[in-house]
This record gives C-alpha cells, sequence and structure tokens, in this order.
C-alpha cells in the first residue's frame, strides 16, 4: 500500500491577485492569464521538461504532448522554438515544429518569421501548413503572422510562394 502524497493547497486567491484578475468590480479572466495560472501550478521547469520529452520517444511522450497541446502555455512553446533553434538536424526540427504545430499560440507568432527564416523548403512548407490549421482553428490570427506569409510570398520556392499565397488568400473568411 502507498502513503499518499501530502496536499499541496493552492491560495487561488493569492494567485489571482498575482495575476490581476481581481478588479474593483470583480473578477475577469482571460485565457492567456489561464496559462500563466498552469505555468505557475505546474512549473515553468516541468513544462520545459514536457517538451523535450514530448519531442522524443521515450515512454510518456504522448501524454507530456497531449497535456502540452490542451494547455499551450508561453513558456511550452518558447521552448520548443529554442530547441527548434538549437537542433542540429532536419529530422530533429521537423519533430519540433510538429510539436510547435500541436501547442502553438498566439505568443509565439513574433518568434515564427525566424523559424521559417532559419528553415529549408520542406519545413517552411511545414510551418505554413501547421500555420493554416492553425488559423483555422483560432489558435493565431492573419495579423499575427502576416510577416510571416510577406516573407513566403517572396520565397525562391516556387511551392512556398504559391502555398504561402493560397492560405494568405483566404484570410478574409479567417478574420
Amino acid at each position: 500500500m502507498t502513503t499518499p502524497e501530502p496536499s499541496r493547497s493552492v491560495d487561488w486567491s493569492e494567485l489571482a491577485v498575482r495575476l490581476g484578475t481581481v478588479h474593483i468590480e470583480g473578477e475577469s479572466v482571460t485565457l492567456s492569464e489561464v496559462r500563466r495560472a498552469l505555468e505557475i501550478l505546474l512549473g515553468e521547469d516541468e513544462l520545459r521538461a514536457a517538451v523535450e520529452l514530448a519531442a522524443s520517444e521515450r515512454k510518456g511522450a504522448l501524454l507530456a504532448n497531449c497535456v502540452l497541446r490542451l494547455i499551450r502555455t508561453d513558456v511550452a512553446i518558447s521552448h520548443c522554438i529554442d530547441l527548434f533553434e538549437k537542433a542540429p538536424g532536419s529530422e530533429d526540427r521537423e519533430v519540433l515544429m510538429r510539436l510547435m504545430g500541436d501547442i502553438l499560440n498566439r505568443s509565439a507568432a513574433p518568434r515564427l518569421l525566424s523559424v521559417f527564416s532559419a528553415s529549408n523548403g520542406q519545413l517552411q512548407l511545414l510551418l505554413l501548413d501547421i500555420l493554416r490549421s492553425a488559423l483555422q482553428d483560432g489558435s493565431v490570427f492573419p495579423e499575427d503572422v502576416e510577416d510571416l506569409f510577406v516573407e513566403a510570398r517572396r520565397s525562391t520556392s516556387t511551392s512556398v510562394s504559391e502555398l504561402a499565397a493560397e492560405i494568405a488568400s483566404n484570410w478574409e473568411e479567417l478574420r
């Protein structure tokens, strides 16, 4: 028989004040604040470790990926992009880019242009496909990635420029 862990109590009132969700009129919470609360509760180091596990083939990788996909925190996506930028090979970069697609949120948008620029044509196409899905599900908005699509439409790769133009042509229905 295992001994239960001591319970950890969360001071929700203190957390709400810390996040700035308590106002004179009452309380209001944005999705970004909910994600930040989860980062605090789970711990930033644990989220970074979950990203590393999700990008591996070790036991628990699928569970880590699913949790990260559900919560889509800024710490997780930022760490995933950091790992992508340091990854030595295109296979590692592809795995990390696919993970980026799973956990993408609007906070990552400013860094995606550098990810795009640092990628080969195949990874650029993958990123554009990921962004197509993210635009459709509302994870990012056209204005978040407009600079990336300007760059993509200027690409010397016909496949990249055509896909970027196709996706951008559908923006009006996404707005």
